[in-house]
């Protein structure tokens, strides 16, 4: 194989230190930059795995983005000379080195599984490379999981295509950490959610694939694995919510099985037990217009503090701004705390993940011009604090504690919240109230009927004892 080139970016970023532990920023560049996911090695350094291209649809060159905080932040730019290289996932092997999974090909498909091993620095110890059997010629990594016996297992998309219709199929894989290949098995007929969990049994017998696939349109939810990634069972919850197209996964110290999902009602939280019995579950979001992030949106390293998180389901490339929701919750489902960022551009987030100090690192990208397609990479650590203080008390100006939906409204008005004795006030562009209603929320969402006002521009006011703690802008269509 040609040898890896790692090239050090000069960076262009903006960022704001919000507290002593948490901190917000995005580097800026005249590409299509993307993230997949946070990783945080034995030393607490922290590494964001992204992509770059020139445009939109061209193959992506790794980016490794090194920091403890902005100000030390440092991009490297991987390629490979005569093939198309994407990383998707991090280890810190027991020695200290870096472990990077991710699928290699040649003339822009990534036909394989690629695996390797560098320092910390990233010079290259060894690389491998396994090809994907005929006919097929795309792999897409998209989940792994370490098993009890420091094996790992890895899931995604092998697809090939026929007279320009492609066919996609689920790929199972397992290599130990010299990168010697254990198993593999692509399945067919099964056909793998673009976003599902790859777990290890808590028995260490094998694993389970949490989430949407199909086998000859028939639904599964949950595929349970033996050690050999042959598939042993499979089914659906006993959920009457179910498992919706993005899903994130993770079991508890207890055994409890927790499951985020979007479905029709908007994003749920459920928890099952090793056996995958229904033990309860909870409605974070109204609507079908909001979505987990896409890669991982679940997780946690103490169990009374459960980090997730969700964003609106709108295209980035279009007008107008986004928000995403962030919630901590303990291990029977309470809801501690909440906060709604964003309001001033679009953003599109990918990870959230869990840091050894408590807190967790979301990542994404927000459009470097709305409308257009370049996108600038954004980072933001987040402590317990800055979501359980009042928004109009932390340093962030963009979060919020009260969520108004849908923007632009007809009939309705939605408003969530899980503070206590707010008031919302609803005004005309001129300054004339037209209404005033105490929020006394039921389950934290409270609606109300604003049929009676004509289409236009509203101005709304959130008070707590007649302090404004928020406004905005409404418009009725």
């Amino acid at each position: 194989m040609k040898k890896i080139t790692v090239i050090i970016l000069l960076l262009l970023f903006v960022f704001v230190t919000k507290s002593q532990n948490s901190f917000e920023f995005r580097i800026s560049n005249s590409f299509y930059e993307t993230t997949f996911i946070t990783f945080e090695d034995f030393d607490n350094n922290f590494i964001t795995i992204g992509g770059r291209s020139d445009t939109i649809g061209q193959p992506l060159l790794p980016l490794l983005i090194n920091y403890t905080k902005p100000e030390d932040t440092i991009i490297h730019l991987i390629s490979k000379e005569d093939s198309c290289v994407v990383l998707r996932f991090i280890i810190n092997k027991p020695n200290g080195n870096y472990l990077f999974i991710g699928s290699l090909g040649f003339d822009d498909e990534t036909g394989g599984l690629y695996i390797w091993e560098t320092t910390t620095d990233y010079e290259t110890i060894w690389e491998t490379y396994y090809q994907l059997p005929e006919p097929y010629e795309f792999l897409e990594v998209l989940d792994y999981t370490i098993d009890g016996d420091n094996n790992i297992a890895v899931s995604g998309n092998a697809s090939y295509s026929i007279d320009k219709v492609s066919y996609y199929y689920l790929f199972m894989g397992k290599v130990d950490m010299q990168g010697q290949l254990l198993s593999f098995n692509i399945p067919e007929p099964y056909k793998r959610s673009i976003s599902s969990s790859l777990l290890s049994k808590p028995d260490n017998s094998g694993y389970y694939l949490i989430g949407s696939s199909s086998y000859n349109l028939t639904l599964r939810e949950w595929i349970e694995f033996d050690w050999d990634l042959n598939i042993s069972d499979y089914g659906l919850f006993d959920w009457e919510n179910g498992v919706g197209g993005i899903t994130s996964a993770k079991f508890l110290q207890n055994g409890n099985l927790l499951v985020e999902t979007n479905f029709q009602e908007g994003i749920s939280l459920g928890l099952f037990d090793e056996d995958f019995n229904f033990l309860k579950d909870t409605l974070l979001t109204e609507g079908d217009d909001y979505v987990p992030f896409q890669n991982n949106s679940l997780d946690f390293t103490d169990p009374e503090t459960i980090w997730i998180a969700s964003q609106n389901d709108d295209p980035y490339w279009t007008s107008g701004t986004k928000y995403y929701h962030l919630y901590i919750l303990d291990s029977e489902l309470n809801l501690k705390g909440l906060k709604y960022y964003g309001g001033n551009t679009k953003y599109f987030m990918m990870d959230l993940y869990a840091t050894n100090d408590g807190g967790c690192i979301l990542s994404g990208m927000v459009p470097d011009t709305v409308g257009t397609l370049y996108t600038d990479i954004y980072i933001n650590k987040v402590m317990p604090e800055d979501v359980l203080t009042n928004a109009e008390d932390t340093p962030n100006p963009f979060d919020m504690d009260v969520n108004i939906f849908p923007n632009p409204f007809s009939e309705m008005i939605n408003i969530k919240t899980i503070r206590k004795g707010l008031q919302f006030n609803l005004y005309t562009v001129t300054g004339n109230i037209l209404f005033s209603k105490r929020l006394n929320l039921l389950n934290g969402t409270l609606s109300i009927n604003v049929s009676s006002t004509s289409p236009g521009f509203y101005i709304y006011h959130i008070t707590d004892n007649s302090r404004v703690i928020q406004s905005g802008k409404l418009i009725k269509k």
